[in-house]
């Protein structure tokens, strides 16, 4: 081995190891063992083999606390300028699903200045909006909303959120994907792969160590190389450093090994660890233990054992101090820090990239442009009952004063005359006592007074408080409608006499919501905060308010201090946390108060909590055919289940605004929102197993029909179910839990990509000529754009764009899922080798399908100038043949010249002439690998024998289905000198038909 005599990163041997007598790479094996590992070895013919290393790091996202911002880029950088070269060793990086797409760019070309090699796995939010919550990983159904959750500790209760957000994890950190990617294309280049954290920095005197343990023994197929954290980089470059390497190794894995890092395990809780231990890696880790909610460990590896120690290697500065020193109260600091980290990440990732709403004040449940679409239809004109009707209720709401608390003709039992004051209303006096305390239950018969707007009310709040619910979005829709003043001047007022007037306000709390005298010091229960259920519209007519300038500022503050004191009591009061606990349709209707509120004062921590917990309970109120086990009990079982179900119509709308599709979700025994709606609207026309006590207003069914996805609706055909939202009743009792005008200001439910995919996936594959190698790379971006506005206009969108680049293009995506793919190779050095650059760029787009997870897919190569009819997609799905199709017919397009012509053999002239079908294990495993059905495809002209070859014959499209465009300057064949026989062609074959053309142009918009 050659002596390495660079200064640089020089520092001493670590005592803990230098100390030990012998060689630490064969303490863990007795004579037999070894003996067979080397003969082993032998067999495999690795002793003929040279050790030669290759090292790559997974460079990741700064997560705050735990990191400083740019603490990644500013170790990059120290690595880059200061560690030695390692003998031996090829020095790779992975630049993994960094979210901050300017840190990115900074990054890699910080890589590419110092001629570093790197994988580039980029964050796609498209992709990581598909992922949802994995409360399944609680043993116990709806485990958020119960007793044992709430009795964890701080700590433990961060635990248990952090794993139900394992699934967005494992893609946004992506720590093990990483390190497998790193780990299978190092196996292909060298005997031994390092597979390591980014913030590793190996000094020369470390490499010695690490290359002379292993060439003691290496019949071993891992080792372990422990490692020592610094306080400040610059230790690193001295001569005088003799680190502590006691951390959590790092591990080296000889290219025959079999084991990989588990995927499962999230960035965080056990990520590497899991390795270590199915190793058998000896450690304080073994001491460690699991929680309930913890990923399963699996079973000891079949390699146990065969493992050894090599150096150390130091762990850089993470730019918290505290957070680095080695104590036990510094590592425990470390994992909260973490844990803290990742979920602040994920929220922030959530709220500002995937988020639809941007702002509290932003309508939440009415839609915005679904109103001034409904607006522009009255102004102009038409027939619109269901707005005469809000007008009619607008002008009554008129001669209603404002309401207050202090209205009512009876006191709480406080005696306080702010505080609400409601009796339960199904609690009785006891008849067998004197005094008739304490009260007994009698489902479903109402206490006098407890009913709303009957006349023994006004000694009670509720009527009063539903009446400035109800009266509010009246009056807010009313002058939005109109533009009139009065409308919205009134509800303000509303809400300053409740809301804000010291004098008249409500307190904020539910203290005396549903009282049982005789019980509770004659305080309410948990079940009196369903009461303030229907807040969630009612701040929606706020937000009208505020667009209509009729709320002062000083007044809006203060109501966002009263609603700010109402959560917090919400939240904590023991009346709070009794409702949260709720498994029925009043955890239901808490959940969405909360939601509703949290996102009203942009308190994410609180709102992505409450739609988390929303999840973990569709498993404990929903039975596997869509039943409602807790609702059928009650005497009333019809209302009880629209009730509740309508209630979760809500929290999904408000989820859905966040990028939490509550429709997708299936619990682990089949309970989902789809089958929920699909067995409530079975009943409808039928007689409910239990006697009704009360008339049910069949109705109630509606907005449920309305507001579901379409998928709930394929097994009911009942000529009940109107086809206009328009022509049915707009109002309902507000027991029933429909908000006023649901119909108003809100589109049909889009169908979800879960249940609408039920072809493979099609996937657009778009390799970029780069700009050092483009004659005019404006005029290269433009041609891109032309094939991206060609895509945006297909019929089906059921795909995504990859485009293999050595830059980002400065174009136009048109909202397109474009997913942009950094070449990790030398940009083309000459015009010769374009091919060579735009057949690896197709590799590497091959790859990341791999990378993706696809079980199968259409897939089309496409190049960066050429359109498509808008129908391709959509035709390809919907036939699904599972072999592929080739365009045999198309047009040539000549740019300069504006020339069109028919071409019957598209497939021999042009590479974007065939969707191919591919399932997962046909793709490369790295753009090197061409042992793979997807790299067979290579020459256009072979497109068809190849597929033939495979047993998948490509079935003709019927129609011309694309446009190949020649003579606009960028073409590889104009670049080899080859251009004049297409311009030719088209001379030659010219449609010269004027009405002819005129088809095409309607057709392509793109040309001339």
């Amino acid at each position: 081995m050659k002596k390495n005599n660079s200064k640089r990163g020089s520092a001493r041997s670590p005592k803990s190891l230098s100390s030990k007598k012998g060689n630490p790479a064969i303490i863990q094996h007795n004579h037999k063992e070894s003996a067979r590992l080397k003969e082993e070895y032998k067999d495999k013919g690795l002793d003929k083999v040279e050790d030669t290393f290759v090292l790559y790091r997974i460079i990741g996202n700064d997560l705050y606390p735990r990191h400083r911002k740019g603490q990644t880029r500013e170790n990059l950088k120290f690595v880059l300028e200061n560690e030695p070269k390692l003998e031996d060793c090829e020095k790779r990086w992975v630049v993994n699903r960094i979210i901050d797409r300017e840190e990115e760019e900074a990054i890699i070309k910080l890589l590419q200045e110092h001629n570093q090699k790197y994988i580039h796995l980029p964050f796609y939010e498209g992709e990581y909006q598909r992922i949802g919550w994995d409360t399944n990983c609680f043993k116990k159904p709806g485990f958020l909303a119960t007793k044992e959750f709430e009795n964890l500790n701080a700590e433990q209760k961060n635990n248990a959120i952090a794993a139900a957000y394992r699934l967005k994890n494992n893609y946004v950190m992506n720590v093990n994907g990483a390190r497998n990617i790193a780990l299978r294309d190092g196996k292909m280049r060298a005997k031994w792969v390092l597979p390591w954290d980014g913030n590793c920095f190996i000094t020369s005197s470390a490499w010695d160590e690490i290359r002379k343990d292993i060439g003691k023994s290496p019949y071993l197929k891992y080792f372990a190389v422990p490692m020592a954290r610094v306080l400040d980089n610059s230790q690193l470059v001295s001569e005088n450093f003799t680190p502590t390497p006691v951390e959590e190794p790092q591990l080296i894995f000889r290219r025959d090994s079999k084991e990989e890092f588990n995927e499962r395990f999230p960035y965080g809780r056990r990520d590497k660890v899991e390795l270590i231990w199915r190793l058998g890696i000896p450690g304080k880790w073994d001491k460690w233990k699991d929680e309930p909610w913890d990923q399963v460990r699996s079973s000891k590896s079949a390699e146990e054992g065969q493992f050894g120690f090599a150096g150390w290697v130091a762990r850089m500065f993470s730019g918290k101090k505290v957070l680095e020193k080695d104590t036990k109260q510094s590592f425990k600091q470390r994992g909260l820090a973490r844990t803290e980290a990742i979920i602040n990440t994920i929220r922030a990732i959530d709220r500002e990239k995937i988020a639809k709403r941007k702002s509290g004040r932003e309508l939440l449940f009415y839609q915005m442009d679904i109103l001034e679409e409904e607006k522009s239809m009255f102004l102009d004109g038409a027939e619109m009952p269901l707005i005469t009707r809000l007008l009619d209720d607008a002008e009554e709401a008129l001669t209603r004063e404002p309401y207050s608390v202090t209205d009512k003709k009876s006191l709480p039992p406080s005696g306080i005359i702010n505080d609400y004051w409601h009796p339960a209303p199904y609690w009785w006096p006891n008849k067998k006592k004197n005094d008739g305390l304490p009260y007994v239950r009698r489902d479903g018969r109402r206490v006098p007074g407890t009913k709303l707007y009957e006349p023994e009310s006004d000694k009670y709040d509720r009527t009063r408080l539903q009446r400035v619910f109800d009266d509010s979005i009246t009056l807010a829709l009313a002058w939005f409608f109109t533009g009139k003043k009065k409308y919205a001047e009134h509800g303000s007022r509303i809400l300053y006499r409740f809301f804000v007037n010291p004098a008249t306000k409500m307190n904020p709390h539910l203290k005396y919501a549903q009282v049982r005298k005789g019980r509770n010091n004659n305080q309410g229960t948990s079940k009196g905060i369903i009461e303030m259920k229907d807040i969630y519209f009612y701040l929606d007519a706020v937000r009208l308010f505020c667009k209509a300038n009729t709320i002062p500022e000083e007044h809006l503050v203060l109501f966002k201090g009263w609603l700010s004191s109402y959560l917090d009591w919400l939240i904590n009061s023991p009346q709070g946390k009794g409702e949260r606990l709720s498994d029925n349709n009043h955890g239901t209707y808490y959940d969405l108060q909360v939601a509703a509120i949290s996102d009203f004062l942009e308190d994410y921590p609180v709102l992505f909590e409450a739609i988390v917990r929303a999840q973990s309970r569709i498993e404990t109120q929903f039975a596997p055919d869509g039943a409602q086990p807790k609702e059928l009990v009650r005497t009333q079982p019809a209302h009880y289940c629209c009730f509740n179900l309508q209630g979760w119509i809500y929290m999904t709308e408000i989820a859905e605004r966040y990028g939490t599709d509550l429709w997708a979700y299936q619990s682990r025994k089949g309970s989902n929102l789809i089958k929920a709606v699909q067995w409530l609207l079975s009943h409808a026309g039928k007689k409910w197993p239990d006697k009704l006590i009360d008339e049910f207003d069949e109705e109630r069914y509606l907005p449920i029909w309305f507001y579901a996805p379409q998928e709930s609706r394929l097994k009911l055909k009942k000529p009940f179910f109107h086809r206009s939202k328009y022509s049915v009743k707009t109002r309902f009792f507000p027991h029933d839990g429909v908000r006023p005008y649901w119909n108003i200001g809100k589109a049909e439910v889009k169908r979800n990509y879960k249940f609408v995919n039920k072809h493979p996936s099609f996937v657009f594959g778009i390799p970029l000529r780069a700009k050092t190698v483009s004659k005019d790379w404006k005029k290269v971006c433009e041609n891109l754009e032309t094939t991206l506005y060609s895509l945006s206009r297909q019929k089906n969108k059921n795909f995504v764009i990859y485009l293999a680049a050595h830059e980002y293009p400065p174009v136009n995506y048109f909202g397109l899922d474009v997913r942009v793919l950094l070449a990790p190779f030398p940009v083309p050095k000459n015009i010769k080798e374009i091919g060579r650059d735009k057949g690896r760029k197709k590799q590497m787009i091959g790859t990341a399908l791999r990378q993706s997870g696809y079980e199968s897919l259409y897939y089309m190569h496409l190049d960066a100038d050429d359109i498509l009819d808008p129908s391709l997609v959509e035709t390809v799905l919907k036939d699904d043949n599972k072999r592929g199709y080739l365009i045999t017919k198309g047009y040539m397009y000549d740019v300069r010249n504006k020339l069109i012509a028919r071409c019957n053999s598209f497939w021999r002239k042009s590479g974007s002439c065939a969707i191919m079908y591919f399932k997962k294990d046909e793709f490369p495993l790295h753009y090197k690998d061409r042992n793979n059905y997807f790299s067979k495809f290579v020459r256009h002209k072979n497109f068809k024998t190849v597929a033939e070859e495979y047993g998948r014959k490509l079935e003709p499209l019927t129609g011309r289905m694309a446009v190949y465009m020649v003579n606009h300057g960028e073409n590889t064949r104009k670049y080899r000198g080859k251009g004049n026989r297409q311009q030719a062609y088209v001379k030659k074959n010219q449609i010269k038909n004027r009405r002819r053309i005129q088809k095409i142009r309607k057709r392509f918009p793109e040309l001339f």
